[in-house]
């Protein structure tokens, strides 16, 4: 990148522009962003991956060491090169500790999926046996990959409060100073719920509560009793009072629909009055007009990764069967990556033949029916077809 183009940019940071010549020393927040990653994309590939490396480590400093942060500049260096046989491993875990729920939510494939997306290759509901994730098969993940995660997410579309060992596979990965978080409905009556969540030192709780009463609530969320959720938010909340104990972070999540947007301006007030430390308001993956909200400002998820995903050279997706996965999204085991029954097993299928494929496809985007990535959602697929 030429002088002229950095004096450019530089300039453009600095004052500012306008068609009338005005000119501002305050920098907006679209040219900030905008510029930065101009200015990363030609910066060499070791210099944008510790670059990428200070804003990753303000956010998981209470997790991070020595060995995770050379791992994770490799992992940064491997995606950016286009390696297919990465020399890094995951710094991020998705697990599925259980793989069926409560609850028959419209648009999720792991209990209903009356609504959801699908097509001749891709199955309404997941097509795979229901189950928890065991102990052993948690245990290897941590003994594979363990020296380099900063962290590791419980959830995928299920209720992870249904496996029994919960608690103990969050206590398991704080023992190796991981960070853990998952997702609940949480529609779970256990007198001890609030206790044993404060008490596994988990990071965040995400409760997933789209509608400030019973009516709103249940039409998406089919089978979910809002008063039991709000008691068990309530609960938490005291025994985090009463105790002092830092975490959770008590997260509500309020997915927008047509029937709920009309709660948006109280969702805040209520949920922080009811014990939540933060509120995430967001558009959801609605697959039926219908559902769709008026409001402009949230809408309908859609496909939002421009050239290519990071999660094949970043995450490890660890089915409840005990597979992995290429990601989250995957809802047919003929597309798993491999099952394993040793942590050596586990790596080698970071490298193997399946994996290796889907980094390429994701480089030249040739049309493969074989592959899960050319029928993925999030994926904006430019090439003819």
């Amino acid at each position: 990148m030429g002088k002229n183009a950095l004096w450019t940019i530089s300039n453009q940071w600095r004052t500012g522009s306008s068609d009338k010549g005005q000119k501002t020393r305050k920098m907006t927040g679209s040219w900030k962003s905008t510029s930065r990653e101009f200015l990363k994309s030609h910066l060499p590939i070791p210099v944008a991956a510790r670059l990428r490396l200070r804003s990753h480590r303000k956010v998981y400093q209470p997790s991070t060491n020595p060995a995770r942060e050379r791992n994770y500049i490799t992992a940064q260096q491997d995606y950016v090169a286009k390696r297919i046989f990465v020399r890094s491993l995951p710094f991020f875990a998705g697990m599925d500790s259980c793989n069926f729920c409560n609850l028959r939510c419209w648009f999720c494939h792991a209990n209903n999926g009356e609504y959801s997306i699908s097509n001749p290759k891709v199955p309404k509901v997941h097509n795979r046996e229901r189950c928890c994730l065991d102990l052993e098969k948690y245990a290897l993940v941590l003994e594979a990959f363990g020296e380099t995660l900063f962290s590791i997410n419980l959830t995928s579309w299920a209720e992870p409060f249904l496996n029994r060992n919960i608690f103990t596979m969050v206590s398991m990965a704080k023992k190796r100073n991981i960070e853990v978080r998952f997702s609940t409905n949480p529609n779970i009556k256990d007198p001890g719920l609030a206790q044993k969540i404060c008490e596994c030192e988990l990071d965040a709780l995400g409760v997933s509560i789209d509608g400030l009463r019973q009516e709103t609530y249940e039409k998406y969320r089919r089978g979910g009793n809002f008063e039991v959720l709000i008691q068990n938010l309530r609960k938490i909340a005291a025994y985090k009072k009463k105790y002092r104990p830092k975490k959770p972070e008590l997260i509500w999540k309020f997915l927008v629909f047509r029937h709920n947007e009309h709660e948006i301006p109280f969702v805040e007030e209520f949920a922080h009055s009811h014990g939540a430390d933060s509120v995430r308001i967001s558009g959801a993956d609605i697959y039926h007009e219908g559902w769709i909200p008026g409001s402009k400002e949230y809408p309908p998820l859609g496909p939002r990764f421009e050239n290519i995903c990071n999660y094949l050279w970043t995450t490890a997706t660890i089915e409840a069967t005990g597979s992995l996965s290429p990601c989250c999204t995957n809802r047919d085991y003929r597309y798993d990556l491999g099952e394993f029954t040793t942590a050596q097993k586990l790596r080698e299928l970071w490298n193997g033949d399946r994996i290796r494929a889907l980094r390429n496809y994701c480089y030249d985007r040739k049309p493969n029916s074989k592959i899960v990535c050319d029928m993925c959602l999030l994926m904006k697929h430019d090439v003819k077809r």
